[in-house]
């Protein structure tokens, strides 16, 4: 990703806050350190017309969880790519599943795709994740446990701002 100074001369400072360590380099000379994870890197210099900041940021769909004392996201992962968290949206799945059943592998792969479409354009990802079969509670809080076996469905997922 390159930003680039169009001010023929501009004093200012830059922070740049990224999810990923991210080697960065201003007119391709790197600089002193990298970005950390989840921190801010403060860039302050004068600076020219054409200057560029190159940030490299990964492309590859990565699965994260969350601390696991939060209880909201237990259980859950979140898809990061790039610096854009993903999500799965239950209109996007087949009809009749929704998303309490999905189980996502942690050797998943997933496919991108720009979709002209969809909010004047976005990248989508797409991969094979497998569902657990609803079961019947009657009316009853307990049950025995029994053995499910779960299908492969296709999903979606969709940039968390879209």
């Amino acid at each position: 990703m390159h930003f680039i100074c169009f001010a023929r001369k501009l004093i200012l400072v830059l922070y740049l806050r990224l999810t990923f360590m991210s080697p960065q380099r201003v007119n391709s000379i790197k600089l002193s350190r990298n970005i950390e994870s989840s921190s801010y890197q403060e860039i302050y210099r004068d600076w020219n017309k054409a200057d560029v900041i190159e940030l490299q940021l990964p492309s590859n769909p990565q699965l994260a969880s969350s601390k696991p004392n939060i209880e909201e996201t237990c259980n859950q992962v979140a898809v990061k790519y790039g610096s854009v968290i993903y999500c799965l949206e239950a209109k996007d799945l087949p009809k009749g599943i929704d998303t309490m059943g999905i189980v996502v592998s942690q050797d998943i792969t997933f496919e991108s795709s720009y979709d002209a479409d969809m909010l004047s354009g976005v990248v989508v990802l797409k991969g094979l994740v497998q569902i657990l079969p609803k079961e019947k509670w009657e009316g009853s809080l307990y049950k025995p446990l029994t053995i499910k076996y779960a299908t492969d469905i296709p999903i979606k997922l969709v940039p968390y701002f879209a």
